[in-house]
C-alpha cells in the first residue's frame, strides 16, 4: 500500500512535532528566559551572589560573611503546589541583583519578603488592616489619613522633626473583603536601632491614642495597627508581592505623596552609592519601579554624618538621659540591677503559679506617663483567650499614677485587651515613686549640665 508524501509527514512527523512546540511554548509563557545580572565595572556594584538555602539562618550565615554588608536576605514562599502553609525558602543577593532578577518574575510568581534582621537599623513602618466583612461602615481612607496626622504629631513630640505625606510611602493591597495597608515612614535623619525598638514605639502610640483606632473582629474590637510585626528576623511583604494562593498584590497607593527625588533612596544597596558622588560615568537612570522598591526596604539604609539612631528608649524621651529607662536585663526570676525591684518582684508573684514559672526579661520605664512595662518569659497565659499563647508572650504595664497594673501581650489579635487592673501595693507603690523622683531629678540635672556645656 502506497502512503502519500503529505500523509506521512502530517501524520508522523507534524502533528507530534506541533505538540511538542507548542508544550515548548507554553512552558517558556510561564517561565520566559531572563537577563543575566552582570554588572560592568565602571557601577563598582557587587558582583553576582545570589545563593539559595532552606534555613534562615544558614542565609543571614552567609549575608553576614559579606565585610561590607552589602549581602542582604530575602525569603520567598516554597513554589511547590503541595509544600506545606509557610514553608520558605532564603535568598542571600544584593539590592541591586534582587531587583534586577525580581523585575523579570512574572507577577503570579511574586511571594517575596524582606527579612528584617534583628538588630538592623530601619525605618518606621506600620501594618494597617481590618476586616470589612465586620466593618461594613468603616471608611479606611478616612481612618488611613486620621492615622498619618496622628503619626506625624507623635513623632515630632518624640523626635522634634516635622514631617509630612511626603515622607510616606503608602503601599495597598486591599482585597474585596479586607483592607491592608503597608506604611514605611523616612524621618529625616533618623533610623531605628533595630524594628523591636519600632515596635515598642509603635506600642507606645498605640496606647496613648486609646480607642482612636479600634475596629471590630468576630467576636472583640482591637486595634488595626498589628504589633506583631516587629519581631525579631521578620518576614515583611515585598513591593508587587502577594501571598501564596492570595491575589491581592502589594502596590503604591493612588493617593501615595511620597517624595522619590531623595537622592538617599538607593544608596544603601551599595556602599559606592554615596550622595553627590562624583563620577566621570553617568549612572543609568531609576525607573519609579525600582525607586518605589528601594523606598519600600525597611532596613534601605545609609548612613551619613547627620544620622541618628534612635533606641527605644530615645524613642521615649530622645529629649532626656536614655538613663531614665531600664532596657534589656538578663531572663532571670530576679535581676538584681533592676532600678524597680519591689515592683519587678510583686510582678513575678502575678505570673508565677503552681503549673508554670514566669519571670520578668526586661523592664523599661516610660518617664512621661510613669509607666513601667515588664516582658515576661516562661508564661504566656493571656486573660483575653484564657489560655497561653502558642508562639506570642505577654508583659505587664505598671501604671505609676493610676496606682494599679494589667496585662496585655504582643498577639495581633489582642492588641486593644487589656486585664482587669491589680492594685499595686502601697509599700511597692511608695518605692517605685521615691525612685522615679530620683530619675527625674537626676535627668534634670543632666539637662542643666548640657545646657551649660552648650552655652
Amino acid at each position: 500500500m502506497s502512503l502519500r508524501k503529505g500523509d506521512f509527514y502530517r501524520k508522523q512527523h507534524f502533528t507530534p512535532l506541533r505538540g511538542r512546540v507548542e508544550k515548548r511554548e507554553n512552558c517558556y509563557r510561564r517561565n520566559p528566559l531572563i537577563n543575566r545580572y552582570s554588572p560592568n565595572l565602571s557601577s563598582l556594584c557587587l558582583g553576582p551572589a545570589w545563593d539559595m538555602f532552606f534555613r534562615q539562618q544558614e542565609a543571614l550565615d552567609r549575608a553576614h560573611e559579606d565585610p561590607n554588608g552589602e549581602l542582604k536576605v530575602f525569603s520567598v514562599e516554597d513554589p511547590d503546589p503541595n509544600a506545606p502553609p509557610g514553608r520558605r525558602q532564603f535568598i542571600v543577593a544584593s539590592y541591586e541583583e534582587f531587583c534586577f532578577y525580581y523585575k523579570q518574575m512574572r507577577p503570579d510568581n511574586r511571594h517575596y519578603y524582606e527579612i528584617i534582621e534583628e538588630n538592623a537599623r530601619c525605618h518606621l513602618y506600620f501594618d494597617l488592616e481590618f476586616s470589612k466583612v465586620e466593618n461594613p461602615d468603616l471608611n479606611g481612607e478616612e481612618l488611613i489619613a486620621k492615622f498619618q496626622d496622628y503619626v506625624f504629631e507623635k513623632v515630632e513630640a518624640s523626635f522634634d522633626v516635622k514631617i509630612s505625606r511626603k515622607h510616606v510611602l503608602d503601599l495597598d493591597s486591599t482585597s474585596v473583603s479586607k483592607f491592608s495597608r503597608h506604611l514605611i515612614v523616612h524621618i529625616p535623619n533618623i533610623v531605628f536601632r533595630c524594628n523591636q525598638d519600632v515596635g515598642a514605639f509603635v506600642k507606645k502610640i498605640c496606647c496613648d491614642s486609646g480607642d482612636a483606632f479600634s475596629v471590630r473582629t468576630s467576636d472583640r474590637s482591637t486595634s488595626f495597627v498589628d504589633t506583631g510585626v516587629y519581631t525579631r528576623n521578620r518576614n515583611f511583604r515585598l513591593y508587587l508581592s502577594s501571598k501564596k494562593g492570595k491575589s491581592a498584590i502589594l502596590m503604591k497607593h493612588k493617593c501615595c505623596k511620597f517624595d522619590f527625588s531623595h537622592h538617599d533612596i538607593r544608596s544603601a544597596c551599595c556602599v559606592h552609592h554615596v550622595p553627590n558622588l562624583k563620577s566621570a560615568v553617568n549612572p543609568a537612570p531609576i525607573d519609579i519601579c525600582e525607586r518605589i522598591f528601594y523606598a519600600s526596604l525597611i532596613t534601605n539604609v545609609k548612613y551619613h554624618d547627620d544620622m541618628k539612631v534612635v533606641t527605644f528608649e530615645s524613642a521615649v524621651t530622645p529629649k532626656k538621659s536614655s538613663s531614665r529607662v531600664i532596657a534589656g536585663y538578663p531572663g532571670t526570676k530576679t535581676c538584681p540591677e533592676s532600678q524597680f525591684p519591689m515592683l519587678q518582684n510583686f510582678v513575678t508573684t502575678l505570673v508565677n503559679t503552681d503549673e508554670t514559672q514566669g519571670h520578668v526579661n526586661k523592664h523599661i520605664y516610660f518617664p512621661d506617663s510613669r509607666h513601667v512595662i515588664f516582658e515576661i518569659t516562661g508564661n504566656r497565659f493571656c486573660g483575653n483567650i484564657g489560655r497561653h499563647h502558642k508562639s506570642n508572650g505577654i508583659y505587664y504595664v505598671c501604671d505609676l499614677t493610676e496606682k494599679h497594673c494589667y496585662q496585655k501581650c504582643h498577639d495581633p489579635d489582642c492588641t486593644g485587651y487589656r486585664s482587669a487592673p491589680v492594685v499595686i501595693p502601697s509599700d511597692v507603690l511608695a518605692s517605685s515613686l521615691e525612685i522615679v523622683d530620683d530619675l527625674d531629678l537626676v535627668s534634670e540635672v543632666e539637662d542643666l549640665e548640657k545646657q551649660h556645656r552648650d552655652m
